[in-house]
């Protein structure tokens, strides 16, 4: 039951360009509480009633007694869709007197339901008016595992193998699960696909010629042998049960396969709610009264003659619903702090994320939402501006869509140096990550690395790539603190993965643009770089494993016995190093220093090449280990 009010909802003056200040409510908060017949005010109150959910502290004390308007706005992860407007803003009014500024109390979100059409295609149903169209909403399922879900799932990934381009490549992992037929007739079975490779352990999982009934995996993989059931798929690769757990030999050799059964998989799921195998991908999403707490409102237009002979309805339902970056690549993932799961979610050609709210769909076309229609962002021009940033909108916009088919080298320098500056993005994306052990650094991100090698087609070196390693060079700890060491390795101290924590290249590009460039002019020149081997035997350039230290030979301007320059000004970079031993030819890299000078008489920036700032400065070549 709606309230007079809400009854006589008109569209046309929620809309943020026709009618600015809004749709006027109740006149005060008391107002709203004594309409307790309604739902929506009931629902409004129930969520406002103990203080406003946006603005916090800075709502005036008085805000309960301004009158009450609703508006609708486009939803935070409508990237470059100037058409949507899926939100229900709830704002008080101040006064001229007062300013006139609002206070926002409380955001809705507004969804339809969907037609056959939309069902059917995943588009918005171009039979409906063009104005509802704006309202990209759509039901969510209360469980993760219902049809709806499953025929969800279907279409995305029915239409993503429709527009791709077949490729003749195939890869085999040495070993996979035979999941068996749709109808679960037969029990999981794992198949060696290398006959030199060594048989699974029995200790770990029981297998018999008859496989494992699927009751006895744990949840996450039980969930993931329906999803591949489901999906007309026969083969399914789980990391712990198709590598030996307890040989080191067969872990390093798989460890180094991993990115080609990320890239050459058909899909990747994603079990973004889930902590550990044991609470299963179909996880319990958040409060139940969440779905069941959506509230019919009719929809009205006269600008767009929409309902005013027969009632149309929308619906809302609390909170930013849609939130791709807070439930996927922030942090209500518990994925998105695992080091290992990064490369996954860039080289994988598709990902089906299940978060604690609902299904996100990544693939080249574009990242989708289970409680959407159209996409949330597209491959498009602006879409790619905003793509390199870590924890933003797909991880399919990092490296080209034309994997299967092989990796195209950058074309020309230009596209080199931004290929590179997304390299130094994922790695600050992927330093501030989590290993269970933390000697896995570099094989972890091995098959990124591999892909951006070839991209960039230059030796790699303990995470660094050797035709920009002065740029690689100039990171630091996030939080400008000195970071620990990582135990057990012996990686050299010039690279990242030396350390625990995150990491940043911030200046080594400018992120005043987008996309960030790389800046600056070098004094310093490489003369040497390598890495070693266990065995003491200089790594070749296509060693993506860990290393046994490395050395840098390095020409450049050299300041000895140099105090910590203050951080005021961030335009020069050099190294900070420390020297081993008495010699003072040899030096392990201990942070980076940054300088500002400026030349106030002629206001002009200094070169790094002018006396004023290298005066005093030694040039000589100096190792680093």
């Amino acid at each position: 039951m709606l309230c007079g009010l809400c009854e006589e909802l008109d569209f046309d003056k929620l809309h943020y360009e026709w009618s600015p200040s809004g749709y006027a409510h109740h006149s005060s908060l008391e107002e709203l509480a004594a309409c307790t017949s309604c739902q929506f005010c009931s629902a409004l109150h129930n969520t406002i009633k103990d203080g406003p959910e946006l603005g916090g502290a800075a709502a005036p004390e008085n805000w309960r007694h301004l009158p009450l308007f609703l508006r609708v706005i486009p939803t935070s992860d409508a990237l470059g869709s100037e058409d949507d407007i899926s939100n229900l803003l709830v704002f008080a009014q101040r006064s001229p007197e007062e300013g006139g500024h609002p206070v926002y109390l409380v955001m809705f979100g507004l969804f339809l339901d969907r037609t056959a059409t939309e069902r059917k295609t995943g588009e918005r149903d171009p039979t409906r008016c063009k104005h509802i169209q704006g309202i990209k909403g759509r039901p969510v399922s209360a469980f993760s595992n219902s049809d709806e879900c499953f025929q969800l799932l279907q279409m995305w990934h029915r239409r993503c193998l429709e527009e791709e381009k077949p490729h003749a490549f195939s890869f085999i992992p040495t070993r996979t699960i035979d999941v068996g037929p749709p109808d679960g007739t037969q029990n999981p079975l794992l198949v060696v696909h290398d006959e030199n490779s060594t048989s699974f352990p029995w200790t770990l999982h029981e297998w018999t010629s008859a496989g494992i009934p699927t009751l006895l995996l744990p949840p996450t993989f039980r969930d993931a042998v329906l999803i591949t059931r489901r999906l007309g798929y026969r083969h399914l690769w789980i990391d712990s049960l198709c590598i030996i757990q307890d040989s080191r030999e067969d872990w390093e050799r798989e460890a180094l396969r991993m990115g080609d059964v990320y890239r050459y998989g058909e899909l990747n799921i994603s079990a973004s709610a889930a902590r550990n195998c044991h609470e299963g991908i179909f996880a319990k999403r958040d409060s139940p009264a969440y779905f069941s707490s959506a509230i019919r409102l009719p929809f009205r237009s006269a600008k767009f003659e929409v309902g005013l002979d027969h009632r149309e309805w929308m619906y809302v339902r609390p909170g930013n619903w849609d939130s791709f970056r807070e439930h996927i690549t922030g942090a209500e993932s518990t994925l998105a702090s695992r080091g290992w799961v990064l490369q996954e979610a860039l080289l994988s050609p598709r990902t089906v994320h299940y978060s604690r709210r609902q299904m996100f769909w990544e693939c080249e076309h574009g990242t989708f939402a289970e409680g959407r229609v159209d996409a949330l962002a597209r491959p498009s021009a602006k879409a790619m501006l905003l793509a390199p940033a870590p924890g933003l909108w797909s991880h399919k916009m990092i490296l080209p869509p034309t994997l299967p088919e092989g990796v195209p080298p950058a074309d020309g320098e230009k596209e080199r140096v931004e290929v590179h500056t997304s390299w130094l993005q994922v790695v600050e994306n992927y330093s501030a990550r989590k290993l269970t052990v933390p000697t896995d650094v570099l094989p972890a991100l091995a098959g990124a690395a591999s892909v951006f090698q070839t991209r960039l087609k230059g030796s790699y070196l303990a995470g660094l790539f050797r035709g920009y390693l002065l740029e690689g060079l100039m990171w630091r700890t996030k939080t400008g603190a000195p970071a620990a060491l990582r135990p057990g390795s012996k990686l050299p101290s010039w690279s990242w993965s030396s350390i625990i924590g995150g990491v940043t290249f911030e200046i080594a590009y400018s992120s005043n643009v987008l996309p960030p460039v790389l800046v600056g002019t070098a004094t310093a020149r490489i003369l040497e770089a390598r890495t070693f081997l266990t065995s003491g035997e200089t790594a070749p350039p296509h060693h993506l494993a860990s290393v046994n230290g490395g050395r840098l030979l390095v020409d450049g301007h050299v300041l000895e016995g140099a105090e910590m320059v203050a951080r005021n000004y961030q335009t020069y970079g050099g190294l900070l190093l420390e020297a081993t031993d008495d010699s003072r030819t040899v030096y392990r890299r201990i942070g980076i220093a940054m300088l500002k000078v400026r030349d106030d008489t002629k206001y002009r920036e200094l070169s790094a090449n002018d006396e004023e700032v290298i005066r005093g400065w030694e040039r000589r070549s100096v190792t680093m280990l």
